[in-house]
């Protein structure tokens, strides 16, 4: 269980940087070139980020061991895109995500050693 909280904590905040990252660089495109130069962005950004990852984690083999890490990062990445998509973007949704991932982990750990702490009956 721990080993699945640490690569979820791993996929979660490579992913949500890299999605706030590329969602910031189109708001860049947007102000600069137009909603439409903004969708094109996004979706370019997504298949660029999501190719790399998955090339990148079968060229490498480590895919059987991290493979929840690797998909996870792809998925937080699109998630935290999401918001980016209106013209009005809402990028502290894509905090909300990450913010619940974190405290699920630790909940989770702590539910953990509570579950292990208790004396065998």
């Amino acid at each position: 269980v721990l080993e699945k909280s640490i690569q979820r904590l791993i996929g979660t905040l490579i992913g949500a940087s890299l999605g706030l990252l590329c969602g910031f660089v189109s708001i860049f495109f947007a102000d600069r070139f137009g909603v439409h130069a903004q969708a094109i962005s996004i979706v370019v950004q997504l298949a660029i980020v999501s190719f790399s990852a998955c090339s990148y984690a079968v060229k490498k083999k480590f895919l059987p061991r991290y493979n929840y890490s690797v998909i996870l990062l792809i998925l937080t990445y699109a998630i935290c895109l999401m918001p980016f998509y209106s013209v009005v973007p809402n990028w502290r949704r894509s905090i909300f995500r990450i913010v619940n991932v974190i405290i699920g982990c630790f909940l989770g750990e702590f539910a953990l050693f509570l579950g292990d702490a208790r004396p065998d009956i």
